[in-house]
Parts: C-alpha cells; sequence; structure tokens
C-alpha cells in the first residue's frame, strides 16, 4: 500500500511539473491574439466608475439631516432613529477624546451586536480613529495578542471581565454613559487615505496578522453595492455575520449611506434556522448574507420544516466565504423563487469582495463562477512568470484597484511580498496576490480553482494551517504537529496529527487549543503517531499520514444507549455524523459535529419528539445520555432560564468546532 501511494504521488508530481512547464512555454511563446489580450486587460476589467469622495461617516451624516426621526437601528423589538444614533455616537466620541484618544488611535470593539456595537463604530470614525473588532468568542491569549499588535488604544466592552486587559490598553463601558446631550465639540477631519478599520486573520506564521483597510476602499466597496443591487428606505439588512469576518463591514455600513433601517439578529440567531425566520418575518427583512454551508442548512430547514413559512419580504441574499455549489444554487431558486442570489468572492485584504456573479438561469456545468470584477477593481491572472495567461487557462489570481489594503499591520515585509509592484499592460499598478488558483472564461467570468498554500475556508472562516501547527507545536509534550483539512461526509473538517507522548488524551489538546484559538480552528480529529514520515525533499509525506496514525479517542467510558428515547437520538446523530456505533456519554462535537450538523440534528430531532428543542439546547446537552434527560424530564427547574444563559455562554467557548457564522 505504501509503495502504491508514493508510486501515485511520485506519477501525480511529475504530471503537475508537466502541466506547469506547458502553461509556462505557452505564456512564454506568446500565443494569443491581440483580441484576447485586450480583452484581458480592457474589457473584462472596464470597471471605471466614479464615486463620491466622503467616507462612510460622511455619507451617514448627509442621512442623519435627511432623515432625522426615521429608525436607523431595529434591535429586539426596539428602534433607534437616525437622530437619537448620531447623538449617541456623540457623546462617545467625546468620552474617548477626553480620554486622550485623536485621529489615528486604534479602537477596539468587544460588543455582543447591540445599539452600543453600532454606536461604537461611527464614534471611533468619529475622532478620526481606526475600528478593530474582536469577537466575544475569541480566547483570552489571542484578544490580548491583537490588543498589543495593534496598539490599541482602548477597548469598548460589555462586560467586567474586560477588566483583565486593563493592562493592556483602557477598558471603557459605552453603554454606563447614559442619554446626555452632546457638547457640540468638532470631530476629526477623515481622509480618505486614512485607514478606516484593521481586521485580523489567521496567520501562516502562528499568529494571527492585521490587515488595515483605508476609508476610499471602504465606501467604493459600499457605493459598488448600492450602484450594482440598489436598496432603498423601504428595504431592511440583516446584521448577522460575526463582527471579526470582513463580510459584517458591508452589512454595517450599507444601511448608513442609504437611510434605511439595520436589523441586528438577536445573539446567536445566526445558528438558528426557525429564530433566522422568525426575525425575517417580524422585522420584514429584504437583504441578507449567508456562508454557502450556513445557506444549505437554511435552505434544509426550508425545505424540511412543517411550519407555514412565509420570506415574502426577502429580495436579495448574498453568499461568499466558500465556494458556491451548483446544487446549492438550484435548491435555492426553488425554495425561494422570487429572491435574487449573488455569489461574491474577495479576501479580506481587497476590502470585502471583488467580483460578483448573480445566479440567474441554469447552472452550465455545474459551475458557478466567482464572477466579474466590481466597480474601479481589477483582475488578472498570471503565470509563474507574472505573463497574462490566456482565457482557460489557470493561474495565480491577482487583484488590483481601489479595493485594496493599505497593507499588514506591524508586518511591512509580509506587505511587501503579498502587494507587489508590476507592469500590466504598459501601465505601472500595484497588485494583490490573492494565493488562489483560478482562470478566465470566454464570458468574462473567473472560475475559483482552489488553493496554491495550505490556507483553507471552512464556513467561510480563513484559516492557515501552519497558525494551528504552530500552537501544537509549543505544547510541551508535542515534538511535531501537521494538521489537515479533509473532505469528510459532514462536510470540510480539521484534523491534527500529532507525535511526542503517547499518553496525550483528546481533553487535554482540545481544552489547550480552546485557550489559544477561536473555536473554529480547533480540529475535529487528532492522530497520534511514533515519527513523523519524511520524503526526500525534507518534506513530510502528509499522504502517508493517516495510513499509519492512531486516533486519539476521548477519555469516557463507553455506554451503549438504553431507553428508546437515548436510541432515537443516537441513530439520528450515526446517520448524520456517518458513524457505525456511538457511545451515549459521548460528546457531540468531539465526534465531529459542528453548528452546520447541529442544524441537521436540530431538524430530526423535533420530527421525531413531541417536546421541541431549541439550537441553543444542544450546544447545552452535548452527550446523548444529556439530551435524552431533557426530553424525559417533564418538570422545569424553576431557575431554568438563569441556567440556560450560564450554560450556553459556557459552551460557547468552549464547545469543539463551533464558530459565529
Amino acid at each position: 500500500t505504501y509503495l502504491a501511494e508514493s508510486l501515485g504521488y511520485y506519477f501525480h508530481s511529475t504530471l503537475q511539473q508537466i502541466c506547469r512547464s506547458s502553461e509556462s512555454m505557452i505564456s512564454k511563446l506568446d500565443v494569443m491574439s491581440d483580441e484576447e489580450r485586450r480583452n484581458l486587460l480592457s474589457s473584462f476589467n472596464q470597471t471605471e466608475k466614479e464615486y463620491p469622495q466622503k467616507s462612510i461617516l460622511q455619507l451617514f451624516s448627509e442621512k442623519v439631516e435627511e432623515y432625522v426621526e426615521q429608525p436607523a437601528l431595529i434591535f429586539n423589538g426596539q428602534s433607534l432613529d437616525y437622530q437619537a444614533l448620531d447623538k449617541r455616537s456623540d457623546i462617545l466620541a467625546q468620552h474617548l477624546q477626553a480620554k486622550g484618544l485623536h485621529k489615528g488611535s486604534v479602537v477596539a470593539v468587544h460588543l455582543s451586536r447591540s445599539f452600543d456595537l453600532i454606536v461604537s463604530i461611527l464614534a471611533t470614525w468619529k475622532i478620526g480613529g481606526v475600528y478593530l473588532p474582536i469577537d466575544k468568542s475569541f480566547p483570552a491569549d489571542r484578544v490580548r495578542y491583537i490588543l498589543s499588535d495593534s496598539k490599541a488604544s482602548v477597548l469598548l466592552s460589555e462586560s467586567s471581565e474586560d477588566e483583565d486587559y486593563a493592562g493592556v490598553c483602557q477598558v471603557v463601558y459605552p453603554g454606563s454613559l447614559g442619554e446626555s446631550e452632546p457638547r457640540g465639540d468638532e470631530f476629526a477631519d477623515i481622509a480618505l487615505e486614512d485607514p478606516a478599520y484593521i481586521i485580523y486573520t489567521s496567520g501562516s506564521t502562528g499568529r494571527p496578522k492585521g490587515v488595515i483597510v483605508g476609508h476610499e476602499a471602504l465606501t467604493n466597496r459600499i457605493c459598488w453595492m448600492q450602484n450594482a443591487f440598489p436598496i432603498s428606505t423601504e428595504d431592511r439588512i440583516l446584521q448577522k455575520t460575526s463582527i471579526s469576518f470582513d463580510v459584517s463591514m458591508w452589512e454595517l455600513c450599507w444601511w448608513a449611506t442609504v437611510g434605511a433601517p439595520l436589523v441586528l439578529a438577536e445573539p446567536h440567531a445566526e445558528r438558528d434556522p426557525a429564530t433566522l425566520v422568525r426575525t425575517i418575518e417580524e422585522s420584514r427583512v429584504s437583504v441578507m448574507h449567508f456562508v454557502p454551508s450556513m445557506l444549505d442548512a437554511f435552505l434544509e430547514f426550508l425545505s424540511e420544516s412543517d411550519q407555514v413559512i412565509s420570506t415574502n419580504t426577502l429580495r436579495m441574499v448574498f453568499s461568499s466565504g466558500e465556494a458556491l455549489k451548483s446544487v446549492s444554487v438550484e435548491r435555492f431558486k426553488r425554495l425561494l423563487p422570487n429572491c435574487k442570489l449573488v455569489n461574491l468572492y474577495g479576501p479580506t485584504e481587497a476590502t470585502i469582495d471583488v467580483t460578483f456573479f448573480e445566479c440567474n438561469g441554469h447552472v452550465i456545468d455545474n459551475i458557478i463562477p466567482i464572477g466579474k470584477p466590481i466597480d474601479n477593481t481589477q483582475m488578472y491572472v498570471l503565470s509563474k512568470d507574472l505573463e497574462l495567461q490566456p482565457i482557460g487557462v489557470a493561474g495565480d489570481l491577482y487583484i488590483g484597484g481601489v479595493g485594496l489594503a493599505l497593507g499588514y499591520i506591524n508586518a511591512p515585509h509580509m506587505t511587501h511580498s503579498k502587494f507587489i509592484e508590476i507592469e500590466i499592460g504598459g501601465v505601472q499598478t500595484r497588485l494583490y496576490k490573492s494565493g488562489d488558483i483560478a482562470r478566465w472564461l470566454s464570458d468574462g467570468n473567473i472560475e475559483y480553482l482552489g488553493r496554491e498554500d495550505d490556507q483553507v475556508k471552512i464556513r467561510g472562516y480563513r484559516i492557515e494551517l501552519g497558525e494551528i501547527e504552530s500552537v501544537l507545536a509549543r505544547h510541551p509534550q508535542i515534538t511535531e504537529a501537521v494538521v489537515l483539512c479533509a473532505e469528510e461526509a459532514q462536510g470540510m473538517q480539521l484534523q491534527a496529527y500529532v507525535s511526542g507522548t503517547s499518553t496525550l488524551s483528546l481533553t487535554t489538546l482540545q481544552t489547550y487549543l480552546l485557550d489559544k484559538l477561536p473555536a473554529y480552528m480547533v480540529p475535529v480529529t487528532f492522530y497520534f503517531i511514533d515519527k513523523m514520515p519524511w520524503k526526500a525533499n525534507g518534506k513530510i509525506d502528509k499522504k502517508t499520514l493517516p495510513l499509519i496514525a492512531q486516533r486519539i479517542s476521548g477519555t469516557e467510558e463507553f455506554k451503549l444507549p438504553e431507553n428508546k428515547e437515548e436510541k432515537v437520538i443516537a441513530a439520528i446523530w450515526k446517520k448524520i455524523l456517518n458513524l457505525d456505533e456511538i457511545s451515549a456519554n459521548s460528546n457531540f462535537f468531539q465526534l465531529g459535529g459542528d453548528s452546520i450538523s447541529i442544524l441537521k440534528v436540530f431538524n430530526e430531532l423535533n420530527k421525531s419528539f413531541d417536546k421541541k428543542i431549541a439550537v441553543v439546547d444542544l450546544f447545552r446537552f452535548t452527550t446523548i445520555s444529556s439530551l435524552a434527560d431533557y426530553y424525559t424530564t417533564s418538570v422545569a427547574d424553576e431557575n431554568e432560564e438563569e441556567y440556560y444563559d450560564e450554560s450556553l455562554s459556557m459552551l460557547l467557548d468552549s464547545s469543539q468546532n463551533f464558530e459565529i457564522n
């Protein structure tokens, strides 16, 4: 078996070298016609468009004067009008100025979805500050690193627990400032070249890296969206994306430039299709976003739910973060025939999205392209020699134009290596190397083909496998670590292979990683290996790892499901997680469950039992035994609500492979 694997890998590598040589020869032979070259340089990249030379804050201020008493924010049945929102952000801005903050200060926002979240972003920009979102689910080590690396001046918080970060920066509580009248102080003038926000993404060096995006880039992205898919004051955008995910930026900004209201989803609603449907119906949501895997779960709920569901107000859905599948598009059209679906693509380094594709008509050859470039953006597919690739030939995808980020914070070498100056078509231009492999289609759309490195995306989150490997390697009992991403029955899953002390337990490894990484970066399965297999070129033979590794299992005692409830639940888990045997004591997340598969469990359980369960309960009862007890217990604890909140909070901090979006 080993010999066959090795020979297969050898022939595969040889074939790849031949293909790369052929593509290089094609580019050097310059087989493109003048017309094809014009298409690649001009026609396909004809995206020039003039937009107001103003920041999002300035566009918002204009709408405040126009829509004084119109609702700006809607949350938990309450609303806040444009004038009141403007005043509350003035008060916080003045408070930050009194704390010594000024133009260029980095303001870290560590808040849940609420009115205060939007107030904090506007206040940050009013003082000329840089908005730095930090997700509430991040472990303390990661929060402390981001605060230190970004040199944040202040952390805007809602929890006294954040006082632990007072040694790194000031801690301010926006919710405690009251409703006093603002003093009318002067705020900073924002230049379009000034930084608007910083988003930290997974880093291949073992530490997250901060991407700095300017105001001009953000304005261009939002204005393009309004130009291509206009909304009016009658529309309502749903904000449900984690603020650490750059998709949240258009949710948080678009409405403010139009005079429309923003609907803030209640905490954790994004994980519960039933709650999302209720929010769409009650708040008359018309525009929202889904990561493709979450879109699949939402569509599955729509198709399988026994409830009468009306989503007539929903007219536009944007999808990004992962490759959109043709089967998802076809299903979307069946279930939401009057709703437009738009596939978006873009890295954090190019301001949210750089290409778009409207999923109209029938899917051809099961290909859903990432589309054409947005306004004031250029896309190039280049060879390794930085030559234009002909239409249909794969190459490295480069991005140019107004939307490019300013660079990486405190990382000039990385900035220079990723953002390059190059001459294209006789014009000197700045490009970002995306690391994605793509090709042009004859109609001017781009097809995404994969990655050239170890970066992966799972449910929209960009993950550098090297960062997880680096954290694992720092464990005192681990000598070497390799992390792979594999396609399992329930979707893409992270797998970790470690060598070192053979007594390492699953619980030890998971607890260690959850203290240092977001839960979505913690592998689902762990394997022990005596010695890593090395190839002749000095690299680890990753193809051999699954053949010689031993899975690290949990320490719980195996217990067969006994009563009726346990057997029904076990059957559902086995079906969805694709398992043959299952213990009543096993943790759902340690078996490979995640926030997508748990939605499938949710649907199956509510079909099988008269007593209905909420999605959040599945993060509370994570074993078959505890979940069965829930169904057999008829008397509720009088302190149920308080316990419910505490349990959910604890599980959100510790659950395996659980993410916000």
